[in-house]
């Protein structure tokens, strides 16, 4: 039995749109995207209700510190950061920011949050929308202030303390930090080395940060 040429018109036509919208169903989202979910898949059951800890609204200061003289890197562990970084002598106090931030988890694996930088110097509120999301099996947090979001991935070191940390390209802006939520605080500790900034070297620019969650 053959087809005419008007009957396979109309059938080509409907497997080439059946096709389209399976495939558009099955796309996952950008990881820059910060309003869609996210597919779920079998690796994201791991970081089910990960982000639950910082559920709720959070109060306390960032500090920014330079370091004018650092030591080699090889001389400490960039990867285990010590409050003996930021406490040592000879650094200098480049700003104090006080921070509000709240919380909201939409699934277990979703979670945006408000944020508030009041900067004392120059009587200014910055204001930020912070995502942490999980997609593919990884960790994400994504922070907008008016542009593009930076992004940086996460890795579960504990059951209190999650590394922050992008993946820059050749001498691009690092940026790493630990985040501990524990016993009604989070304590933030982490650096930035600057684009084209020596990295055999430690950082010049420490942030340390600690904040109480409101009863």
């Amino acid at each position: 039995m053959f087809f005419t040429m008007n009957k396979i018109f109309p059938l080509l036509i409907i497997t080439f749109i059946s096709i389209t919208l399976w495939t558009c169903q099955d796309a996952q989202v950008a990881i820059e995207d910060m309003e869609n979910f996210p597919i779920e898949s079998a690796n994201d059951k791991t970081f089910a209700d990960v982000f639950k800890k910082l559920e709720g609204e959070w109060k306390g200061n960032l500090i920014v510190i330079k370091d004018p003289d650092p030591l080699f890197g090889e001389s400490i562990d960039l990867e285990n950061l010590k409050l003996d970084y930021v406490t040592k002598s000879g650094l200098t106090l480049m700003n104090n920011e006080e921070i509000t931030q709240t919380y909201t988890s939409q699934s277990p694996y979703f979670q945006k949050c408000d944020s508030y930088k009041y900067q004392p110097r120059n009587k200014k509120t910055e204001v930020e929308t912070i995502v942490n999301k999980v997609q593919d099996g990884k960790l994400f947090r994504l922070t907008k202030k008016i542009a593009k979001p930076t992004v940086l991935e996460g890795t579960v070191r504990d059951a209190t303390t999650i590394i922050w940390k992008n993946n820059p390209k050749g001498n691009e802006k690092t940026f790493y930090f630990q985040e501990t939520v524990k016993d009604g605080f989070i304590e933030l500790l982490g650096y930035e080395y600057g684009k084209n900034q020596r990295r055999d070297l430690a950082p010049t620019v420490w942030y340390y940060g600690k904040y109480m969650k409101s009863l």
